[in-house]
């Protein structure tokens, strides 16, 4: 386990790499997550990417067992609890992005990403089918051995403080 300052730094390295990896691709609208308690903090990248001009989303969960959805964000926007300890926004814009950037609690070298076991990403997933994907993660969280199911869509890439994974 990190402790906070290796979690700072690591967060800091991650939202760097991050960066990299969107200035290579051209997209305008991009959909992100508010972080829970653990995994890695985008939130200072988000708010400059809104300042650049970036159209920001977050994912709700509109109602159980369907695909997420997401609404335009912007830094002063007022969140509201959600299911599962997530925070959603108060008011809804729903927006359909680009590109999709997901929190992994594990992942492995072929870019399968271990989530929080409600399959809402995966069902998003596969009805966003062609849109690009990262995971996010601490490299502490990469699995030897993990056994992929058939709804467990490998993502384009992973990035993490150790380093950047890319399918492509």
């Amino acid at each position: 386990m990190l402790n906070e300052q290796q979690r700072t730094q690591a967060d800091l390295t991650i939202r760097e790499r991050l960066a990299g990896v969107l200035k290579s691709l051209d997209i305008r609208v991009l959909a992100a997550y508010w972080p829970l308690s653990g995994e890695p903090d985008l939130r200072p990248l988000l708010v400059q990417l809104h300042d650049q001009g970036f159209v920001i989303a977050l994912p709700r969960v509109a109602q159980p067992d369907a695909p997420l959805q997401f609404d335009r964000w912007s830094p002063e926007a007022a969140l509201q609890q959600g299911p599962f300890g997530t925070l959603h926004l108060q008011a809804q814009d729903p927006q359909r992005p680009q590109l999709l950037i997901l929190p992994c609690l594990g992942f492995d070298l072929q870019c399968h990403r271990l989530g929080y076991g409600g399959g809402y990403y995966d069902r998003t997933l596969e009805q966003l089918a062609g849109v690009a994907t990262i995971g996010v993660a601490y490299g502490i969280c990469e699995i030897e051995n993990f056994d992929a199911q058939h709804h467990d869509l490998p993502l384009e890439w992973i990035v993490t403080e150790a380093g950047l994974l890319c399918r492509r």
